[in-house]
């Protein structure tokens, strides 16, 4: 909480959305990762791109694109499956 803090507003079985404060503030912010600790991990390099000239938007699409294939990777919705 020094450098940046992070308020979660929803998680679920598609990502999580939470709110980032550092210098700069973004709000609703969406991640398709599960996890809070990736949540954590995404607000330490939001910390990190502050430092350098990212527009929002391209914060903002950079993250709808995370994916990391067998991480927690929902392959079957009914019945729920996880590859992890």
């Amino acid at each position: 909480n020094r450098d940046f803090s992070y308020h979660i507003k929803s998680e679920s079985v598609h990502g999580s959305v939470f709110d980032y404060q550092g210098k700069k503030s973004f709000r609703d912010l969406r991640i398709s990762l599960l996890g809070r600790h990736q949540i954590t991990n995404t607000s330490l390099a939001l910390c990190v791109c502050e430092n350098f000239d990212i527009s929002e938007k391209e914060i903002q699409n950079a993250l709808l694109s995370i994916q990391i294939p067998g991480r927690m990777e929902i392959v079957s919705k009914n019945p729920l499956i996880l590859l992890d």
